[in-house]
């Protein structure tokens, strides 16, 4: 009797490490952002595609308050299972979005690391690290995708 449910470990080695990743990376690529897959308790399934240099040298100072930031936006994902727009403390927007198999949620898409419409980064810090400028809507539209899966295990 095969049971109907997958942890995050077992849909990652389902789906495929390689294939998840070149998923992630051509869809970071295309659409500009930061993409990285999160196993349920917080622990990167995958490696950063796309990563913000901002976020990348802020992280090297103030790793606990982006971390508190990402935990507290996990467990509200886990508990509304659905996709969450939120803007970090140094304005930047990023998305949380849940990913399913068999109806299941086994893994979390966080992507983004740009400048929306009511940004409130100052216009030299997008310009010196290159911050992607972007309407909100379509990060949620984008969000959305991130995390689609058929049930089949393939992207």
């Amino acid at each position: 009797m095969m049971r109907n449910t997958f942890s995050s470990q077992e849909w990652l080695k389902f789906i495929g490490k390689e294939k998840l990743q070149t998923f992630q990376d051509s869809f970071a690529r295309v659409d500009n952002i930061s993409l990285c897959f999160f196993d349920l308790e917080g622990t990167p399934l995958t490696v950063w595609s796309n990563s913000s240099l901002l976020c990348h040298q802020i992280i090297q100072n103030n790793k606990k308050r982006c971390q508190q930031e990402k935990e507290k936006s996990m467990c509200f994902l886990k508990k509304t299972q659905q996709i969450k727009l939120f803007t970090c403390y140094l304005g930047l927007t990023y998305f949380m979005c849940p990913v399913y198999y068999n109806n299941k949620l086994v893994a979390i898409a966080y992507g983004g690391g740009i400048a929306t419409e009511a940004h409130t980064v100052p216009q030299e810090i997008i310009e010196r690290y290159n911050i992607p400028l972007m309407p909100q809507r379509k990060l949620q539209r984008i969000g959305g995708i991130a995390g689609a899966d058929n049930g089949s295990g393939k992207f």
